[in-house]
């Protein structure tokens, strides 16, 4: 996460989104389950707010993955530290923040897990947003 950190502070170069889509995709496991990592949970939600608005809508085809990572950060079965569920609401207000198109990405994501987060901190965000 460091390494990204530091190679992430420059801005993306022009032409250079595919090369970095391509990473992403690579890495898009470990980036999204590093949310539910108490030690860098805080750490990678400026890694991936970077790389989502830098790469537009190329980036929602990692959403899959987010939203698998999503279920296991507020799944009420499990004992992810409240550190990490705030670091990914950060994420999702952030990108929600960025524009529309990233808006109705989040919330198009959000809403599909709506009957899986009865009872977390997630379902408030989702009611939020619905209403």
């Amino acid at each position: 996460v460091y390494i990204l950190e530091s190679i992430l502070e420059s801005p993306f170069e022009q032409g250079d989104e595919e090369r970095w889509l391509s990473v992403l995709t690579e890495l898009e496991l470990h980036v999204y389950v590093a949310l539910a990592d108490d030690e860098i949970c805080k750490n990678i939600v400026d890694v991936l707010y970077k790389w989502i608005t830098n790469l537009d809508d190329q980036a929602f085809s990692t959403f899959e993955t987010f939203k698998k990572s999503l279920k296991l950060i507020y799944n009420p079965q499990q004992q992810t530290p409240p550190d990490c569920q705030d670091a990914a609401l950060v994420l999702l207000n952030r990108l929600r923040e960025s524009g529309d198109k990233f808006r109705v990405a989040v919330d198009e994501m959000l809403f599909s897990l709506k009957s899986e987060m009865q009872g977390t901190m997630l379902e408030t965000l989702i009611n939020n947003i619905s209403g």
